[in-house]
């Protein structure tokens, strides 16, 4: 099965650089659908890695209230820029 678009997605059940390696190839392949990383690695360099390797934002376990704001912010900003 061929992806093309996705709203957001997550890769999960996975250790943290299996996830990464995994958003990694989808970017390579053009899909550039959102990706929010919840993870209970959260020290700073894991932070800057997620992010560097295509993540738009990275968060650490547990997830805050205010995460799924973050989401519908970050889903209002891509609808914007298209």
């Amino acid at each position: 099965m061929a992806v093309t678009s996705l709203s957001w997605f997550s890769i999960g059940g996975l250790p943290i650089i299996e996830g990464l390696d995994i958003l990694e190839r989808l970017r390579r392949k053009g899909i550039s659908s959102p990706a929010l990383i919840l993870s209970a690695l959260s020290n700073p360099a894991d932070r800057v890695e997620g992010l560097d390797r295509g993540a738009e934002d990275y968060l650490g376990k547990p997830p805050h209230l205010r995460t799924p704001a973050r989401l519908r912010a970050r889903t209002r900003r891509r609808a914007r820029n298209r």
